[in-house]
């Protein structure tokens, strides 16, 4: 019989998504849900737990302590599964002496310099990079292409990327970034610059377990995450994990001293070496837990939260043999409200489209990056018999697919 636990989830992504009663037992496990009024809403009445809602998330670390010592409960885990929480998870943590990942080591897998440091250090190529005030300071020449991003960024917001260093030093000096924090306050300290890598994308996706990885999915980006940052489609496949891909995805987990949960590794593969990008120690946004699951049976955000719980959890039969990849289309960018679709009417009904997901025309446009399927004004999902047959088809959608403005 499982003993009773008390948790406590920083509560932020759609509750739908995450499927926190599909792993924890509410009748068993004693479970408190923090978070902003909106994310609060989509717990549903009946499931028996403990809500506290705040107004902002300036004060979640400092509410959660506080509820913690007014109530009398020692939490025996803290959750967070949102790349934005993970800090405050840990602070939490801290605070109130709960085991797991500390600030110090929640940094290895949110400040991308500290990550690339570690990586770098393990013997791992990285591109070359600066934070934004060495940049300034002193003459930094052997870098050309370049990109600047905020160092705990994420869905590529607030990053640029210039043709030359010359070119990022102009707009940092006249104030023409359009990112606020350079433009109007001039604070640079959570910025770097990194060196442009041109090669293939990928992204790995997968579950550690006791430090060792014990899933991994491999997929290529159709496109990137910065160019649908600023207004174009993305898509991605699944493809082959061979010896190297896995070999490279565990040194580098080893490297950053992930003990459990899911993993999004970004890697570039340039001519025939691995660099490393980034990762999150979260699931992957867009539809990557459902090809994930599609593909191998396991829910990756019931993994993530089973091995981080140590919980059991069920997986589904074996899954087909078939590819799988995502695409979403983005709505942010745009200066009208409303949108719709044309040239869609045959590719939503194909044979090889799984899962198609779009706005009505009267449905608003998302003002932020998002990459959610019920937020975009096209989503789906896509299905083949290998690799090369998703990414013909997603070429397809990606070119025939047009958003334009509701009429």
């Amino acid at each position: 019989m499982t003993s009773s636990l008390s948790i406590l989830i920083l509560h932020r992504v759609p509750f739908e998504n995450v499927g926190y009663e599909k792993v924890i037992d509410h009748t068993v496990h004693n479970v408190t849900y923090l978070g902003l009024p909106g994310p609060m809403r989509n717990i549903p009445e009946s499931l028996p737990c403990r809500k506290v809602v705040i107004e902002n998330l300036d004060n979640l670390v400092d509410t959660a302590v506080k509820q913690t010592k007014q109530h009398g409960i020692h939490f025996d885990y803290v959750i967070g599964v949102s790349e934005y929480q993970l800090i405050a998870a840990a602070e939490i943590r801290e605070q109130l002496n709960i085991k797991g990942a500390k600030p110090k080591e929640v940094e290895s897998v949110r400040d991308k310099m500290v990550m690339k440091r570690l990586v770098q250090a393990a013997g791992l190529e990285v591109p070359r990079f600066y934070s934004l005030a060495d940049v300034l300071n002193r003459d930094v020449t052997e870098l050309e292409q370049v990109i600047l991003k905020p160092r705990d960024g994420a869905s590529s917001e607030n990053v640029i990327k210039f043709t030359s260093m010359n070119m990022l030093k102009e707009a940092i000096s006249e104030g023409t970034t359009n990112i606020p924090v350079l433009d109007v306050e001039r604070c640079y300290d959570n910025f770097e610059v990194e060196e442009f890598v041109v090669g293939a994308i990928l992204h790995l996706d997968g579950i550690v377990e006791q430090g060792r990885i014990s899933k991994l999915v491999t997929s290529c980006y159709e496109g990137t995450c910065l160019s649908f940052a600023e207004g174009h489609a993305l898509g991605s496949f699944q493809i082959e994990t061979d010896l190297e891909l896995m070999a490279f995805a565990q040194d580098v987990i080893t490297a950053l001293t992930i003990e459990s949960g899911a993993f999004h590794l970004e890697v570039i593969k340039s001519d025939n070496r691995l660099v490393f990008l980034e990762i999150g120690h979260r699931v992957g946004g867009a539809n990557v837990a459902r090809t994930f699951e599609l593909a191998t049976g396991i829910n990756l955000h019931h993994a993530n939260l089973a091995t981080q719980l140590h919980l059991p959890m069920q997986n589904k039969p074996a899954p087909s043999h078939k590819s799988y990849g995502w695409f979403v289309f983005p709505g942010h960018h745009y200066g009208w409200d409303k949108c719709q679709l044309e040239g869609h009417e045959d590719i939503a009904v194909h044979q090889q489209m799984l899962e198609w997901n779009q706005l009505s025309n009267d449905q608003s446009l998302p003002k932020h990056i998002t990459y959610q399927k019920k937020e975009v004004p096209a989503a789906g999902i896509i299905q083949g018999d290998n690799p090369d047959q998703v990414v013909r088809f997603m070429q397809q959608v990606l070119k025939d697919v047009t958003v334009k403005e509701a009429i």
